[in-house]
């Protein structure tokens, strides 16, 4: 019976791809009623994520919540529910959008205790930036506090343009914050540090911002700063 739900599953992938999604939910609400009757706590769970993210795709929010919700439900261990953290960050992506930030910093810190155990990189850094985002217009200290973070995250895993992304962030966490020279400082790191394969697409949003900060505080301010910058490098 694991191999019926799991080839209902690929039937429901394969209709999802073919922009069935009516087909696709039959095969899944069908391998729900067998990892219920056989009692697979991990098939049951992974059979609620499936159902609630083909609802969030087309964008049935309220299903989509309920299932996911059920997915969280089923098993609250990560070793026994592989898509616990998936579903947690999902639902706090709802809550992001609906304006509902108490409901995300909650979601997006269930994620990451998930994630820890799990010891998924990518789900960590991806909570961690949100963090980042659901702090931003009510406690900065802790917007960066969720950079660094995300920061450390993506160093200790060599994940390149994830550090470049992140140092692009706390350059603007410091423009916003009119401590230009710290801005300076982490953008040059993050156009240092910049993949070669995305040196122009990184390379040209980090001018563009430095070109900004130029601007507004003068050439011979930014240049002392760079002066400075180099100097300690």
């Amino acid at each position: 019976e694991e191999i019926i739900i799991r080839v209902y599953f690929e039937m429901a992938d394969l209709a999802d791809k073919n922009m069935n999604a009516q087909a696709a939910l039959s095969y899944i609400k069908m391998a729900i009623e067998i990892a219920k009757k056989i009692n697979n706590i991990p098939l049951l769970a992974h059979s609620y994520y499936k159902y609630a993210l083909i609802f969030d795709d087309l964008d049935n929010i309220d299903y989509a919540t309920k299932f996911y919700l059920r997915c969280v439900q089923t098993s609250n261990n990560p070793s026994e529910n592989k898509y616990i953290s998936a579903a947690y960050a999902n639902l706090a992506d709802i809550s992001l959008d609906s304006n509902n930030y108490a409901a995300a910093k909650m979601y997006y810190e269930l994620a990451i205790e998930a994630d820890k155990q799990l010891n998924n990189i990518d789900g960590l850094y991806y909570s961690y930036m949100k963090l980042s985002e659901v702090y931003e217009t009510e406690d900065i200290n802790k917007q960066y506090e969720m950079l660094i973070n995300a920061l450390n995250i993506a160093k200790k895993f060599d994940e390149m343009d994830n550090v470049v992304t992140t140092y692009i962030a706390i350059g603007d966490y410091f423009a916003m914050k009119e401590d230009y020279k710290q801005a300076i400082k982490s953008y040059i790191m993050a156009k240092s540090l910049s993949p070669n394969s995305n040196e122009d697409i990184y390379g040209n949003n980090i001018d563009d911002k430095l070109a900004e900060i130029k601007g507004l505080i003068g050439n011979t301010s930014f240049n002392t700063f760079v002066d400075e910058i180099k100097k300690k490098r």
